[in-house]
């Protein structure tokens, strides 16, 4: 063997020079275990695919599940009117003005 080929060369050449055939009952094999390949292949990508899609659901109930928790709730649930009565200043009694009340001297 010439030291200067590369072991490529080699068994491209080796590869060429073959004239064994396979006998058919080795093709009935081999067809037989590719088609077991990808009869489990086929199983393994629709198991994945169920797989990703429960992990996306479960996913995305918690994002929403956490965020729900961290928001404040909202103030009016049934999202109706608030309706306030405010007394006029002229109802206040005797005695008591905008002017007469005291700022709150619980600080000081």
């Amino acid at each position: 063997m010439n030291p200067r080929k590369d072991i490529f060369s080699v068994f491209k050449e080796g590869g060429n020079r073959m004239t064994v055939k396979p006998s058919p009952q080795a093709w009935q094999r081999l067809e037989k275990r590719m088609e077991t390949q990808k009869k489990r292949q086929h199983g393994r990508m629709i198991l994945i695919a169920w797989l990703t899609s429960a992990v996306v659901i479960f996913v995305l109930i918690a994002a929403y599940w956490t965020v729900s928790k961290l928001l404040p709730p909202p103030a009016n649930p049934q999202n109706q009117p608030v309706i306030q009565t405010v007394e006029p200043l002229d109802s206040l009694p005797q005695g008591n003005s905008l002017d007469t009340i005291q700022p709150n001297t619980l600080g000081n």
